[in-house]
């Protein structure tokens, strides 16, 4: 009886990949942390201990509005420089 072969795709990804991905959230986190308080504390607030706007300004005793564009404006400024990093290679 003939084995039919399938090509399964690995969930495993390879070391180069994994080299990649590593080096680019180490490029990620070295970038937030050139962003200006309180971009940096609020985009981390919301990235990483996924707090809602309400409690963002809740901590800062601000407006849930206030929270919203301050997280926007953080997040498009990391954007900015990742762009800006891509370009000069």
């Amino acid at each position: 009886m003939m084995e039919m072969g399938f090509d399964i795709p690995s969930t495993v990804d390879g070391p180069d990949v994994e080299v990649i991905n590593r080096s680019t959230l180490i490029n990620i986190h070295q970038n937030i942390h050139l962003l200006k308080e309180p971009y940096r504390e609020i985009f981390l607030l919301r990235t990483a201990i996924e707090l809602s706007f309400r409690e963002i300004g809740e901590v800062f005793n601000k407006s849930e509005n206030w929270a919203r564009v301050t997280y926007y404006r953080a997040r498009t400024s990391l954007a900015e420089k990742m762009r800006g990093e891509n370009n000069e290679m």
